[in-house]
């Protein structure tokens, strides 16, 4: 298994610039600065183990409390970022007539040397192997799996004890899910929200999502911080994303969820989105033509580049 011995972190940059580093054997997240692991945020101020020895992060209990809108979701998240270590939602935004309900999952990392049985084995999602032959995610299939996965963590108050592995991977084991998206998959569209904007925003994409009736498979809200800079996913607000099956009718609710998010001053992520157009992204970024300078001056002859690099101008 992998694990973070240290880390780096720097920004491009014409000349050699000094880089922080962190410790061999865990990794803190200053309050100034968020980590985002993949389907788990850690909480700003966290550290988090990294395999070498017992201790913080080999386990977290997790609390799973039920919410009843999208509004009402963040303000609990706000209530709730200095008391935890692992911090997010699950909101259902597929079902008939269900607007945001679902359930927080808040957690602390255990100080313990106790350990779990091993993590579960699970399989890589590879294109084409288990993919089901159509899209289970129309309205009246999340109406049932959405109903069910609610009822099941966000129907009452419950806590959970589970390894770092299931905290920071927890569809590791839910392969499953991806496979249901079928032949076309998915958009997954994540976006960075000014606090000050959040409330407008969620009013207007609630009326957006019921004009246009586009089935949602995934929605979930996590707190950032840090600072906004070049293409950096990173800076205060909240983090919102949704996962949309793939149609023309989902293209079109897209492009007008980007309009949205440009009025309200938010950042879509670039690594995620790959519908997103140079045009978008300069709007959203203001330092995306500093990004582009330091990039050509470092290198001019673009010998590293990408289909995401083409893609959005850089």
């Amino acid at each position: 298994s992998w694990s973070i011995h240290a880390a780096w972190p720097c920004e491009p940059s014409p000349s050699p610039s000094p880089c922080a580093t962190a410790s061999p054997t865990q990794l803190h997240v200053p309050p100034s600065a968020a980590l985002q692991l993949p389907g788990a945020a850690v909480a700003p101020g966290a550290t988090v183990g990294t395999g070498s020895g017992p201790g913080a992060g080999d386990r977290a209990r997790l609390v799973y409390s039920h919410v009843d809108s999208l509004t009402e979701t963040v303000e609990r998240l706000m209530a709730m970022r200095d008391d935890s270590d692992v911090l997010y939602s699950w909101n259902d935004l597929g079902s008939f007539g269900a607007i945001g309900a679902g359930f927080i999952v808040s957690g602390r990392f255990l100080q313990d040397t106790s350990r779990l049985k091993p993590a579960p084995r699970y399989a890589s999602v590879s294109p084409g192997k288990g993919q089901w032959p159509f899209n289970a995610f129309n309205r009246a299939g999340l109406t049932v799996v959405n109903g069910a996965f609610g009822r099941l963590n966000g129907g009452l108050v419950k806590e959970r004890v589970v390894s770092d592995f299931e905290v920071h991977f927890p569809f590791a084991s839910r392969e499953s899910y991806f496979h249901a998206y079928g032949p076309s998959g998915f958009i997954e569209h994540q976006v960075l929200l000014p606090h000050e904007a959040v409330r407008s925003y969620i009013g207007e994409f609630e009326k957006l999502l019921r004009r246009a009736g586009i089935p949602v498979g995934l929605a979930t809200f996590k707190i950032f911080d840090g600072a906004r800079k070049l293409l950096w996913y990173s800076g205060p607000g909240i983090s919102f994303a949704v996962h949309v099956p793939v149609s023309a009718a989902a293209l079109a609710f897209l492009a007008q969820v980007d309009s949205m998010d440009i009025a309200h001053g938010a950042a879509a992520n670039v690594i995620k989105d790959a519908r997103l157009s140079h045009d978008i992204v300069r709007r959203q970024y203001p330092e995306f033509d500093t990004l582009r300078d330091r990039l050509a001056a470092h290198d001019p002859e673009r010998m590293f580049e990408s289909a995401l690099s083409r893609r959005i101008g850089l």
